[in-house]
């Protein structure tokens, strides 16, 4: 019985901790709109997110990537902004 419940709780430990894709999108979006970036489009698929969209200059572009990757959940971040 122990053991059944040790699985059990293990199991509903992962679930509880995984952020789905919604999340994070929203979470990305309000990072990015917080930085005054109005018009990058993002794409969340099993927590790797895509960003496209222009940015004023490259430290732009790398303040956009970062304010993905701080997000709980994100993966990985392919960063298709010029």
């Amino acid at each position: 019985a122990i053991a059944l419940c040790f699985a059990a709780c293990s199991a509903f430990d992962r679930t509880a901790l995984a952020v789905d894709d919604a999340t994070i999108r929203e979470s990305v979006r309000s990072n990015l709109l917080a930085d005054g970036f109005n018009d990058i489009e993002i794409k969340v698929d099993h927590g790797v997110v895509t960003l496209s969209g222009r940015a004023s200059n490259g430290t732009q572009r790398d303040k956009a990537l970062s304010d993905a990757e701080r997000v709980d959940g994100v993966r990985r971040v392919v960063n298709r902004i010029h």
